[in-house]
């Protein structure tokens, strides 16, 4: 409850106890005095719970996803520019969800050749003492442009990741999905999966 819920409470159940009292009784009423200064003092004998406020990150950022590795939770969002401006991902850790530290450009188009802008959606899995990072790149609106969804890797989390195959990983559309926003995981065997897809239209592979 507010500070002025409490002293709103107070101050009808005090008129309520001296409605009680008919005009001609003596019996005596105790009139409470609040003051809102007594109040915020004796809040801070409470302890308060440290929070990150929201949004969490500064900047401008979509997509994010987030991981817990190496006993710290880490986020991994898509740089929210316009789209050749968009050459490079930043990741963030925190060890308590309050303080968070940011990691810049762990991935960025230097390190994967085939790339030139429009970096989306990261999807992180960790395989072998690696880290491989999974993107959308260049945007394609068909079969005959070269990009889609590439991965990289990285020996720690917070990179830099460097392209792993040379080449995109997904570089064609299927099923009229367009290859970008890729979400990767591990099943309970041990199996890994990537779903992706634009336009409406999504794969699982």
């Amino acid at each position: 409850m507010s500070l002025a819920g409490v002293s709103l409470k107070l101050t009808v159940s005090c008129l309520f106890l001296m409605s009680l009292v008919s005009p001609g009784q003596t019996h005596p009423v105790t009139v409470f005095k609040f003051s809102t200064r007594e109040a915020q003092s004796n809040n801070h004998a409470f302890p308060q719970t440290p929070r990150s406020g929201n949004p969490i990150l500064p900047g401008w950022y979509a997509d994010p996803e987030a991981h817990i590795f190496q006993n710290e939770y880490w986020i991994y969002p898509t740089y929210s520019a316009p789209y050749g401006e968009q050459v490079f991902m930043d990741a963030f850790s925190s060890k308590d969800l309050v303080t968070w530290k940011k990691h810049p450009r762990v991935l960025d188009v230097r390190d994967v050749r085939w790339a030139k802008r429009a970096l989306w959606a990261p999807s992180v899995v960790q395989k072998g003492g690696w880290y491989y990072i999974f993107f959308g790149a260049n945007d394609i609106q068909n079969d005959q442009e070269l990009g889609g969804i590439g991965v990289a890797r990285s020996r720690r989390p917070g990179g830099p990741f460097k392209d792993y195959l040379g080449k995109p990983l997904i570089d064609k559309f299927h099923n009229g999905a367009q290859p970008i926003d890729p979400f990767v995981f591990e099943d309970r065997v041990g199996a890994y999966y990537v779903k992706d897809g634009g336009w409406l239209h999504g794969n699982s592979g």
